[in-house]
């Protein structure tokens, strides 16, 4: 099954909800980054939450999503846009050479930052403590503590052998209070999110995709109200990276003059890598020579 994010809101109830399936997406991310397993959950849990939220996104937005961490995970960054063009990257990729328990990975504490921007021009933006060590519950917390529209996520991961497709699962719900809604009721639907009835249907594969709804019935059947949804399909969440050689070449020319003699003077290429996609980009010295020479 491909690819798909659906989103909408669950009539009586006034909740919304976001249903994302993104292994091919996941999987991508993690061969493109070369991630160890440890990295890999964590990358495509991220990834997943992001395409959860593009929901929130108006025509020609974007959202920036970066956690930072004091312990052996120091980075993680998630953009996107409304279209559902999608980028990460991931410090370090090799997590499992340093940490595997969770407070050797997150440390004690860290931050999210979260900047929605149009064209460059800044629309929100936000910064939280993470607190609760799990990268997808802080993003959540964030709508929850900056945004102040009561927000849960949960996103499973599960992989395969195959090192062409390595992720063999990776589906997640978001939950968020809309205006009218109860918030008593929304705090015990919150907790049914990480139930064991709950969590073993996120641990399925979607093979069909109303598989959604019987997540989202587990949800709500101790509420005592019919499921009743309005249903949005999101655009296809698609890996890309907007890097180019030109961009690096711009690059650069930012370098001051005792660089560019050392890098002449050492006759060797010099080679730079995009973190977001690891695309590799060459320049000889006699390329950079041309280069400096023409903006001098």
């Amino acid at each position: 099954m491909k690819d798909f994010v659906y989103h909408g809101r669950l009539e009586g109830l006034q909740l919304g909800f976001s249903f994302a399936v993104t292994p091919t997406l996941a999987s991508q991310a993690v061969v493109q980054h070369d991630c160890d397993p440890v990295s890999a959950h964590l990358f495509a849990r991220a990834l997943n939450a992001g395409v959860l939220c593009m929901h929130t996104l108006g025509d020609h937005e974007k959202l920036n999503l970066h956690w930072s961490y004091e312990g052996a995970l120091r980075t993680l960054l998630v953009d996107l846009h409304q279209d559902g063009r999608i980028r990460g990257l991931i410090s370090p990729p090799n997590l499992g050479e340093v940490a595997t328990e969770r407070d050797a990975i997150y440390g004690t504490g860290g931050r999210l930052n979260v900047v929605q921007s149009r064209e460059a021009r800044v629309l929100n933006s936000g910064t939280v403590d993470c607190s609760l060590q799990h990268v997808v519950r802080d993003l959540g917390y964030y709508f929850s503590a900056s945004m102040q529209r009561e927000t849960e996520l949960n996103v499973m991961v599960d992989f395969t052998h195959d090192p062409e497709a390595p992720v063999a699962l990776c589906q997640g719900v978001m939950l968020h209070a809309l205006p009218e809604a109860d918030l008593r009721q929304f705090g015990r639907i919150r907790e049914r999110l990480f139930s064991e009835d709950v969590r073993e249907l996120l641990a399925q594969p979607a093979v069909a995709d109303t598989h959604f709804e019987t997540v989202l019935s587990c949800l709500v059947k101790e509420e005592g109200v019919a499921l009743q949804i309005h249903l949005e399909q999101g655009p296809v969440p698609e890996l890309f990276c907007n890097c180019t050689e030109e961009k690096f070449r711009t690059s650069l020319n930012t370098l001051n003059a005792q660089d560019r003699k050392e890098i002449l003077a050492g006759g060797e290429a010099l080679v730079v890598r995009c973190e977001f996609c690891n695309q590799r980009y060459e320049f000889s010295p006699e390329r950079c020579r041309t280069l400096w020479e023409a903006k001098s």
